[in-house]
């Protein structure tokens, strides 16, 4: 399952053809769950958006066996100890990788960072998506293992 495609960001939607393409993507990649995610700052709390409703066979995908979950991303300011509050609370924290296909310093940072989490919240809760912006971000669930 890939929980974070991301639909909304910086205040607008993708078209539907985009949102069409990810998804498009991520099935024939083996993803039979797939999150389609709205992303907000913190700043913008008061105004979230209605998720998007997706109608499967509008976009021209037929599959009988998808689930699509809808989720809400809310970016906070980062503190030192913000990792102990979730880890409390049972709630987990997601690593996306997608940013780290651009370049190789992201990579260091994400695999540096990965590192640094599952030492801090000894590897509880920590779950590993896409983050993808575009469909070039999305890896098959084999891909994302090797990571």
């Amino acid at each position: 399952m890939d929980l974070n495609i991301i639909v909304f960001k910086n205040k607008t939607f993708d078209s539907k053809q985009t949102i069409a393409e990810k998804l498009s993507r991520a099935l024939n990649l083996g993803f039979r769950t797939i999150g389609v995610t709205v992303d907000v700052d913190a700043n913008d709390i008061q105004n979230i958006p209605k998720p998007p409703v997706i109608e499967l066979q509008e976009l021209g995908i037929n599959w009988k066996d998808v689930c699509i979950k809808t989720r809400l991303n809310v970016r906070v300011d980062e503190h030192i100890q913000t990792h102990r509050l979730p880890i409390s609370k049972g709630i987990g924290i997601e690593i996306n990788y997608g940013n780290s296909l651009l370049d190789q310093t992201a990579r260091r940072s994400l695999f540096g960072f990965s590192q640094l989490l599952v030492e801090k919240t000894r590897s509880r809760n920590i779950i590993l998506s896409s983050g993808a912006e575009t469909s070039f971000a999305l890896r098959s669930p084999k891909d994302v293992t090797y990571l």
